[in-house]
């Protein structure tokens, strides 16, 4: 089976796209919306990549929008009125700890499938963002 790389990629800046102008459309609303997008996907899928680059996107609409023209070019809005941005999240930092994968009752088998869905620590997650 041939992939059409170019059709992919234009799929992936399309997607891109429409996630920076949904969290910019959120973020302009008074006040702004906390708005939370979750990817998944097969490891090696693309899932970080997308993610980063949707955020850079985001925030480099927001930015352009909240510049104002005495902003100077250092990289730095704080003068510019923006109270909000995107941010990037990864859930590789809620891997259970190697001791709760241990009390499983195939400990052997959760360390081999560590990253499965269920090896994830959602409710850490969860906590963080509530």
């Amino acid at each position: 089976m041939d992939i059409d790389t170019f059709a992919v990629e234009r799929e992936m800046a399309e997607l891109l796209c429409s996630l920076a102008l949904e969290a910019r459309s959120r973020a302009k609303v008074a006040p702004p919306e906390r708005v939370l997008v979750g990817l998944a996907g097969i490891p090696g899928a693309g899932k970080t990549t997308v993610a980063r680059a949707a955020v850079a996107r985001a925030n480099q609409l927001l930015h352009l929008e909240t510049r104002t023209p005495d902003d100077d070019d250092d990289g730095d809005s704080s003068g510019s009125g923006a109270a909000c941005g995107v941010a990037l999240l990864p859930m590789d930092g809620f891997h259970l700890s190697k001791a709760h994968l241990a009390l499983m009752v195939d400990a052997a088998e959760a360390f081999r499938r560590r990253g499965a869905h269920w090896t994830f620590d959602c409710n850490g997650r969860y906590l963080l963002l509530d």
